[in-house]
């Protein structure tokens, strides 16, 4: 995730001239997809799903998917549609991930934190704008172990999140962040010293199905 950058198009609408199309690209030559620019369309884009390429870089980043789609983890993902306060996706069991300032509108696959039901090389988390929880790269590596420093969002193995280090003592506090257990409220299960299980919602704010979900810290 990143910070807010420069908008030359709007991805909602498609706003972009005949033969281009609304894409995101990092401000900064690399790193986050902050900004929004029109690039063209492949001559022979891949359609959902197909696999995909990611060309250039900087301002200069596009793809080879058609319009309304984005190249993600090397396969092409569509776009939100609607608008950001009623985004759409066309399958039902995807989720629209709303991030960096509505520069990122995907539609990735949601999922459930306690199950942990997506890919093997992804991770179940909540980010972005949206409160739902959605299927993520898992950029883990070696590390990303329960209490293992993070960086990044998903920088922590399936069934943990990045969160701050003050949620447990056995965190490194110098850290950007600590890998920490997500946790069924019903049925709480917590390893850290002194720690609960502590609702991921506001009370009423949990969408149908995640009521229960929780994240073992420091109460």
């Amino acid at each position: 995730m990143g910070t807010q950058g420069v908008k030359e198009c709007d991805p909602w609408v498609q706003d972009c001239p005949i033969g281009q199309k609304c894409v995101p690209f990092p401000s900064a030559g690399e790193g986050a997809l902050d900004s929004l620019h029109c690039a063209p369309v492949a001559e022979s884009p891949e359609q959902a799903g197909d696999p995909c390429v990611l060309q250039g870089t900087g301002s200069e980043l596009t793809d080879n998917c058609d319009v309304g789609l984005f190249c993600w983890d090397s396969s092409c993902v569509p776009l939100c549609s609607g608008s950001p306060d009623a985004p759409v996706c066309d399958d039902p069991a995807d989720v629209c991930l709303i991030a960096n300032d509505e520069a990122l509108t995907l539609c990735l696959p949601k999922c459930d934190p306690l199950a942990q039901d997506c890919e093997a090389d992804e991770v179940c988390l909540s980010v972005g704008d949206t409160r739902e929880f959605l299927c993520l790269r898992d950029a883990s590596g070696d590390g990303g172990q329960e209490f293992d420093a993070c960086e990044l969002v998903n920088g922590c193995d399936p069934g943990l999140a990045c969160l701050g280090p003050a949620l447990a003592t056995e965190c490194d506090d110098a850290a950007f962040g600590c890998c920490l257990k997500f946790c069924d409220l019903t049925m709480p299960t917590c390893a850290g010293a002194g720690a609960e299980c502590l609702p991921w919602f506001e009370a009423g704010m949990a969408p149908a199905g995640l009521d229960d979900v929780g994240v073992c810290g420091l109460p």
